[in-house]
């Protein structure tokens, strides 16, 4: 299973590969969709090394997964059964959601908070499904242990290259229940839907962090990466306070609370604009970089450096 909108090179490597190759969404596609879409990926570990060179080249930087099958399950039945866990239910006013259990950071916190049925019902045809580890290229193995949601540890590509091999020449137990007719429908507890929240804002505000160190090199200088996390994740909680939620707004907020400092909203003129009114607070936050007077801004930023001073004089351990 492969997510090409995490890397615009995969697509292109599919296409020269030839392997057979099916996208997850259906309809009349743009070429431009076409480029990011998901896909499911028929691998044969009797063909040569074809399956190898392809998984050694797109695994790492989280960019798909690996699910294990018997040879009687072919692309069109697995394209069916992952057709019919793309939406799941919502409330009354929104609607079914899409649910992205194609991108591995998805997926490697789905199942190990899935319960007994919704493991099962996900798995369907598939024996087990290999997610990249969070932190490294290990694999989280998931479908083999006494619950389909158990997950084991495979240490890097080559241990991950021979557990495949042998589960598809039959020395690894194969388990496999085919879907229903109609699919299934997965509903996602709210313990689920909270794991899956924290862990999409916990990797916003780790790329959050990663721009402003990009963005402002030697403001950044002397402050840890955890620092820098533990102020953006601040801002965020600080930010949906006064409700936004569009990520521009977000990140504008958060980079203005670098700059001069969380609380910064509670600058006079800052608060005056920020007022609730008949506007959208995005539109309100719009106006901080529109109205604001240049002695507001030059009184932020003199409270920005004499906080940064305080800093620096600050006794620290040896």
């Amino acid at each position: 299973m492969l997510d090409t909108a995490r890397d615009r090179a995969i697509e292109p490597l599919l296409r020269a590969s030839g392997l057979p190759r099916e996208c997850l969404l259906a309809g009349a596609l743009s070429a431009r969709l076409l480029a990011v879409a998901p896909y499911v990926v028929q691998l044969d570990v009797h063909e040569g090394g074809q399956w190898l060179q392809l998984l050694t080249a797109v695994w790492g930087g989280s960019r798909g997964w690996l699910a294990v099958t018997r040879q009687e399950v072919g692309l069109a039945l697995m394209r069916r059964h992952l057709r019919s866990l793309l939406l799941v239910p919502g409330s009354a006013d929104d609607g079914p959601s899409l649910l992205r259990f194609f991108d591995p950071r998805v997926l490697r916190v789905l199942l190990p908070h899935s319960t007994s049925a919704q493991a099962e019902r996900f798995m369907g045809p598939m024996a087990c499904v290999l997610v990249e580890s969070s932190a490294s290229n290990d694999a989280q193995l998931c479908g083999m242990g006494p619950r389909p949601q158990d997950v084991q540890k495979l240490q890097g590509l080559p241990q991950l290259r021979v557990f495949v091999e042998r589960a598809m020449l039959r020395e690894a137990p194969l388990d496999v229940r085919l879907p229903p007719a109609g699919g299934w429908v997965l509903k996602l507890t709210p313990q689920q839907l909270h794991a899956l929240t924290q862990d999409a804002s916990d990797r916003f505000a780790e790329r959050l962090a990663h721009e402003l160190r990009r963005a402002w090199p030697r403001a950044c200088e002397g402050r840890s990466t955890a620092e820098l996390q533990a102020l953006v994740r601040q801002a965020l909680i600080d930010a949906r306070r006064l409700e936004l939620q569009s990520l521009r707004s977000l990140s504008d907020y958060v980079g203005l609370a670098f700059r001069f400092g969380l609380g910064f909203e509670e600058h006079p003129a800052v608060r005056r604009l920020l007022e609730p009114d008949d506007r959208p607070v995005e539109q309100r936050l719009a106006r901080l970089f529109l109205e604001m007077a240049d002695g507001d801004w030059a009184d932020l930023q003199a409270g920005a450096a004499a906080r940064s001073a305080r800093r620096e004089d600050a006794p620290h351990d040896d």
